[in-house]
């Protein structure tokens, strides 16, 4: 088939799909849209290389490095505006989104406290402000008169769009859809600019459509066009998810269907109380296996065809940590791979090392011991918020837990809890408290209780 065709029957089939989407009449406002673009922006390339016909646009010097994009910034930075107008319109109680997100609060104030001692502090602030323009587009949704629908209907729009190009891209336009890996192998990347990318991606959406298309099949409702809406979907992401040959991503979107189906479990959904006991009888059987049968190898080499340093990551955490940081306050938020450490980095590496690919060693390398203990805290709060909702919103706690566990695992490899990454975006869309929104979307949410349960 001719690129052009199949890039013509690609917006059909997505017009088509928008087009269904909209007679479904979600219950959501059309100042959704606003975070749908963040987050379509998130989850693929930055909007300058889409300019650019996608194809990458490179820096030829330092100083244009640290400048970013203007492209880029002033799209985000006009993104972030109109948040925060349609935040100030809602009339919101900010005292109670303080209270019920209080260590999110704390963390994202001391990065922008952080960008004082930075070496490059107006840098440092313009990253932080990409965090703030994050949890700005997370309120939106979770402010809206349904937040669980507004939920659904961001990611279902996404998928929407982001899995028929990247599939296009692949299959059609190589130069788009497809990289070259430091070995000089190809790497499929759709939409996205590195294959992990678009495993990501696709364990998020096929994450979603398999927790929604549970939800479909309980509902008496629903429509037959829906399930096989989701259905073909999810043969679709599976094919992305092959093609990626991400095994991290690969590995989560297995252990995120197991999660969703085992919380289906009778046994479990009666002992939701006891979620704490069934995580650490898993780690105690893991521990076990681990120091019987040495399962870790197992998964590693024999199941994922890595090797044990994870492809060479625990050299370089090694040696990050011999570099070292402030062991308190660290380098300044988004600071540590800026400058001479960087250039003294890339002389021993012959590819280009700007990540610590483990979200906790870059949190304690930027934000040393207290930025990491902050975020610790938000997680732990967000987690002991969802399993004291399991029992009486079932529903919507089962995909915040699964995703709650499965980013932090992602982030043992990769480095993912910073600036525009969708599944730091997907992180702080779970771990924020939904009850933010107006007192009418308590009623909206029972209703969701019942319909579910």
């Amino acid at each position: 088939m001719p690129p052009q065709i199949a890039f013509l029957l690609c917006i059909i089939f997505i017009i088509f799909l928008f087009r269904s989407d909209f007679k479904r009449k979600p219950y959501v406002s059309y100042a959704l849209w606003v975070p749908f673009i963040w987050i379509l922006i998130a989850a693929s390339k930055p909007l300058s290389i889409w300019l650019n016909f996608g194809v990458p646009v490179y820096f030829e010097n330092q100083e244009q490095y640290l400048e970013g994009s203007p492209t880029d910034r002033s799209f985000l930075l006009l993104l972030i505006l109109v948040g925060f107008t349609i935040l100030f319109k809602r009339q919101l109680e900010w005292s109670k989104i303080f209270r019920n997100n209080k260590w999110i609060f704390f963390y994202f104030t001391y990065c922008g406290i952080s960008t004082l001692w930075s070496d490059y502090t107006f840098v440092s602030f313009k990253r932080w402000i990409k965090e703030i323009g994050n949890f700005t587009m997370i309120l939106i949704i979770l402010t809206e008169h349904d937040p669980i629908e507004a939920f659904k209907t961001t990611f279902r729009r996404l998928t929407y769009i982001v899995v028929p190009f990247s599939i296009v891209f692949i299959k059609y336009f190589p130069a788009v859809g497809r990289a070259f890996s430091r070995a000089g192998e190809t790497m499929y990347t759709g939409v996205t600019d590195h294959k992990n990318s678009l495993g990501v991606l696709s364990f998020i959406c096929f994450t979603v459509f398999f927790w929604n298309l549970q939800s479909i099949r309980k509902n008496k409702n629903s429509h037959k066009y829906e399930i096989w809406i989701h259905t073909l979907f999810l043969f679709l992401i599976a094919w992305l998810l092959i093609k990626a040959q991400s095994a991290t991503a690969l590995l989560c979107t297995i252990i995120g269907v197991i999660f969703l189906v085992g919380f289906d479990w009778s046994i479990i959904r009666k002992n939701v109380k006891s979620i704490s006991i069934f995580i650490v009888i898993t780690i105690c059987i893991f521990t076990f296996l681990q120091y019987s049968m040495e399962i870790l190898q197992f998964i590693v080499v024999d199941l994922l065809d890595r090797n044990l340093t994870l492809t060479g990551r625990t050299n370089i955490w090694e040696e990050l940590l011999l570099i070292g940081t402030d062991p308190l306050i660290g380098s300044g938020y988004e600071s540590y791979w800026l400058g001479d450490r960087v250039n003294a980095l890339k002389a021993r590496y012959v590819f280009n090392l700007n990540q610590a690919h483990n979200g906790y060693l870059e949190i304690y390398l930027n934000l040393g011991g207290i930025g990491l203990c902050f975020f610790i805290m938000f997680i732990v709060a967000a987690y002991k918020s969802i399993s004291n909702k399991l029992p009486y919103d079932f529903h919507y706690q089962k995909i915040r837990i699964t995703f709650l566990v499965i980013i932090l695992l992602i982030n043992i490899t990769e480095a993912y809890f910073k600036g525009l990454s969708l599944s730091w975006v997907v992180l702080l869309l779970i771990v924020t408290e939904t009850t933010v929104a107006a007192p009418e979307t308590e009623n909206i949410q029972i209703k969701h209780r019942k319909q579910y349960s």
